[in-house]
């Protein structure tokens, strides 16, 4: 009888070690063009939403139909140093610190850069502005990973942050990983019956 009750200990014990597991989804940019305070990026019941920081020098997120600016600099209105964004409305300097926020809670993997016009140097990502850098975006077109996965709860800010000159960065979708449910109940489900084993094994002993 010993030896049955420490075989399903063990079990239980193992069940609850398990980690969940992670579902990789490519999050898209819905097509939206032209300038507006917010741009959204969405896949199944994933949305990434877009706006200017408070710290952002301009209230605007610009787009094109292959996706968005998350960084942009020129020194005339209606260039296509906006993302191919023609809106006299935007005026010069930079359209820079731009926040991004997830509906849920994400790991954020990597995405892809759609286009590159001048010399707009790397995107940086931080938590806060001016804070510390979790996350680089090459400045070259094409897909692209960060070095390690940034963890992104629902509702956090990440803030992204670029320089240079006559430039800017579009990226066109997201690589994101979402923690999946099934694991976590099964260990769940093994915590209860493990309750259940110990008040039996109390009752033999």
């Amino acid at each position: 009888m010993t030896a049955f009750i420490k075989f399903f200990i063990l079990g239980s014990s193992v069940l609850l070690g398990a980690t969940s597991t992670l579902a990789s989804t490519i999050v898209n940019f819905t097509n939206q063009t032209g300038a507006t305070s917010d741009r959204d990026f969405t896949s199944g019941d994933i949305t990434l939403t877009f706006a200017p920081s408070a710290d952002s020098p301009q209230p605007y997120v610009t787009s094109s139909a292959a996706g968005v600016c998350l960084f942009a600099n020129t020194t005339s209105p209606n260039t296509t140093n906006r993302c191919n964004v023609l809106d006299a409305g935007i005026g010069t300097g930079d359209l820079n610190y731009i926040s991004m926020t997830s509906n849920k809670s994400i790991f954020l993997i990597g995405g892809k850069v759609e286009q590159i016009t001048g010399v707009p140097g790397n995107i940086d990502l931080s938590y806060t502005f001016g804070g510390p850098s979790i996350g680089i975006i090459n400045a070259s077109t094409g897909d692209f990973t960060f070095s390690s996965p940034i963890t992104l709860t629902q509702g956090q800010e990440i803030i992204f942050s670029g320089s240079g000159i006559d430039s800017s960065l579009r990226v066109s979708s997201f690589t994101v990983d979402v923690p999946g449910p099934l694991p976590l109940l099964g260990a769940a489900a093994a915590f209860g019956y493990s309750r259940k084993l110990r008040k039996k094994t109390r009752s033999i002993i």
